[in-house]
């Protein structure tokens, strides 16, 4: 059986999130029943989340001064943040993508057909509704 002191050191453990699921389990069953334990891990949380904005507090004081110390339109190239936003991607589903790589094409396509002109030589070319409209018929059984 473990004494509260050492169900204190699992508690810092668990809030710096460095206590496995094993340990974690035998800790929330000592809360259950301990008072002085649960004070302690809400102490220990409240600490942590007061640090966490402090430091938050202290960058953007930081940056702030940064940016005050720039000249007047220089841009400030964060390479992490850049490369991040490089990397990111453009999720769509399949059919949706399908739809709109096919509206590009038949856009791209009656763009081209209207730049060159309705008629060469004095013959007129069918129109894109009528190639369609004398595409031949395919039945699937």
């Amino acid at each position: 059986m473990k004494t509260c002191s050492e169900y204190e050191l699992a508690i810092s453990c668990y809030v710096d999130g460095e206590l496995d699921s094993a340990d974690a389990s035998g800790l929330f069953r000592h809360l259950g029943d301990c008072e002085s334990c649960r004070l302690f891990l809400d102490t220990s949380i409240h600490i942590r989340m007061e640090t966490a904005k402090e430091k938050l507090r202290d960058s953007a004081q930081e940056h702030s001064r940064h940016k005050a110390n720039e000249p007047h339109g220089a841009a400030i190239v964060d390479h992490h943040s850049m490369a991040r936003l490089l990397r990111k991607r453009i999720s769509l589903p399949i059919p949706i993508a399908a739809v709109i790589a096919l509206a590009l094409i038949v856009a791209s396509v009656s763009i081209t057909y209207d730049w060159r002109g309705s008629t060469s030589a004095g013959v007129k070319r069918p129109t894109l509704t009528e190639q369609v409209a004398t595409l031949p018929v395919v039945s699937i059984p």
